[in-house]
């Protein structure tokens, strides 16, 4: 059995408090105070999801109910209702945080409307505010970020690697996080002092390589002026991850099979055989398969290697993780010094899109729209993945507003005797106001907010209910 919401009624007028009790009644668990007094005692006793509150009140003006609810709770969405048509009052509201306005008399599908509106922005605002704790939790594996069944899979096999050594193979696309996951192995496995060392086989000259895995003796051959201490040997007790294995030349295959197997390594141009102990992790978005039958990997090596095999999949195929990759990318790239987000527009772009460079790509979107984002929210708009504007709908003008700012929902000057309400009236009015301040102070939501004389939270709420963002209206 599911647990109704609860919204707190606050109104002078009994008949008008019954109407809205019949009409939200079978759908929330419905409170009424008929003084300012008595809900903001009944607001502190209860779990409140939103309020329904009357401008005019007999004992405290509700802008002043309305200032001690914003301090009370930032979040809570508040519904001013009202017949007085001043605009400045509905301004007033908006600038002390008020989420939404209806006039009186009320319409029971605006008032429904209004209301669910109000309680899916909140549970937006949890379900994110929720995802930023757990990113922000202690992982035990480092920089591994998601929940889908796959990352699960892998976190969970890398458990059972403790106390061992053997061998890992980490499979899969360039750029879905195989160092990453490699990272973790050598944190989860090995005492936090361990060394770790990375090569990339692909990114080493054929003729440097042997040096640089094995080290050599000093006159070993011409330009070695010294001793030097490899790869393997440096990598004692700890973890040395091989990536893009697939391009290792064969004649240094055999060699470090030979390592493998007899635990001892010899420098280039050395005779003495040196115990070594380390873990080999390695990874390649090559099938090894195909390279072991083509001849170009040796078969004895691939298993000795592939004891325990990871696979990580491309993003595409774990799509519930983008969204906590994107708020960890986020974190990342601001610091301290700046809160960032995501609007939900662009939460739904980055969850749409096909990723075929996978978490790197994610990461570059990430920080290339931190950089292009005119203020602290950023919006699908702000996103380089292709053309940002739907098709159909007017491209944004230079400044980043869109070259009409009429709602593309209703005529272009409401009216009585077009059908709008009064609601929809003070509504087009508000959003003319807040698309006048953007397109002055040029797509910046702070200054546009300080324009408007309202907090920047206020301002984001309204631009999330008008679905405007300072790149443009969706």
């Amino acid at each position: 059995m599911s647990i109704l919401k609860t919204i707190l009624v606050i109104e002078d007028q009994s008949q008008e408090t019954e109407q809205l009790r019949s009409i939200l009644g079978s759908r929330y668990r419905v409170l009424s105070a008929a003084s300012g007094n008595d809900a903001l005692r009944l607001f502190k006793q209860e779990a409140v999801q939103t309020v329904l509150l009357d401008i005019v009140l007999g004992d405290m003006d509700g802008l002043n109910v309305l200032r001690i609810l914003r301090k009370l709770d930032e979040q809570v969405p508040v519904i001013m209702m009202s017949s007085i048509t001043k605009i400045n009052t509905v301004v007033e509201s908006i600038k002390l945080g008020a989420t939404d306005y209806i006039s009186k008399p009320i319409n029971t599908d605006e008032l429904l409307h209004a209301v669910e509106r109000a309680l899916q922005e909140t549970q937006r605002a949890k379900e994110l505010e929720s995802l930023k704790e757990r990113i922000e939790a202690d992982h035990r594996f480092e920089d591994i970020v998601g929940e889908s069944p796959a990352i699960r899979q892998i976190l969970s096999q890398i458990d059972r690697l403790k106390g061992s050594q053997t061998s890992v193979l980490i499979t899969g696309e360039s750029g879905t996080g195989k160092e990453m996951v490699a990272r973790a192995i050598h944190k989860a496995t090995c005492a936090p002092s361990a060394p770790y060392l990375a090569i990339n086989c692909g990114a080493i000259p054929a003729e440097l390589f042997e040096s640089e895995l094995f080290g050599h003796e000093s006159g070993s051959f011409t330009g070695a002026v010294g001793r030097r201490i490899g790869k393997v040997e440096l990598a004692q007790d700890g973890t040395l991850f091989l990536d893009e294995l697939g391009t290792l030349p064969l004649q240094l295959q055999v060699k470090l099979l030979r390592v493998l197997q007899e635990r001892t390594l010899t420098r280039v141009g050395g005779s003495k055989q040196i115990p070594i102990s380390f873990r080999l992790v390695s990874a390649t978005n090559s099938d090894l398969e195909k390279e072991v039958a083509a001849g170009r990997f040796r078969e004895d090596l691939y298993y000795r290697i592939n004891v325990i095999h990871l696979h990580v999949p491309p993003l595409r195929e774990r799509q519930g993780d983008v969204t906590l990759l994107a708020h960890y990318f986020l974190k990342k790239h601001t610091g301290a010094s700046r809160q960032a987000t995501l609007a939900p527009d662009a939460l739904e772009r980055l969850s749409e899109y096909a990723w075929k460079g996978n978490v790197r790509e994610l990461e570059n979107v990430i920080e290339r729209a931190l950089i292009l984002c005119s203020g602290d929210t950023i919006t699908a708009q702000d996103l380089p993945l292709g053309p940002a504007t739907p098709q159909g709908r007017a491209a944004p003008a230079p400044g980043g507003i869109p070259a009409s700012t009429h709602s593309s929902s209703g005529p272009a000057h409401p009216s009585p005797e077009n059908g709008f309400s009064l609601h929809e009236y003070l509504e087009s009015l508000e959003r003319k106001y807040i698309e006048d301040a953007l397109v002055r102070t040029d797509g910046h939501r702070e200054k546009a907010a300080k324009l408007l004389g309202i907090h920047r939270n206020t301002l984001s709420r309204r631009l999330a209910h008008f679905r405007i963002s300072a790149g443009g209206r969706e």
